[in-house]
């Protein structure tokens, strides 16, 4: 009975000892990620800044071209 015990509480403990591994490497594993995250958002945000720009500027050439049509109608 007692060798029973002893061998129980053993298989337990590495059960424990190997849940407890995974546990670690999958934080790492998150931590690694977590960082190559947040060193890609620099250039992430510098992109949609671009995106921005580019969009900001298309509208001004739209309204521009909107202003000139409705000049061309404003005049009758």
């Amino acid at each position: 009975m007692i060798d029973s015990l002893k061998t129980l509480i053993v298989t337990v403990t590495k059960g424990q000892e190997i849940h407890s591994d995974h546990l670690i490497a999958s934080e790492k594993q998150h931590m690694l990620q977590w960082d190559d995250f947040m060193k890609e958002q620099p250039n992430k945000r510098a992109e949609v800044d671009e995106e921005h720009r580019k969009a900001m500027e298309r509208l001004k050439e739209q309204y521009a071209e909107m202003e000139k049509d409705l000049a061309k109608f404003s005049t009758f």
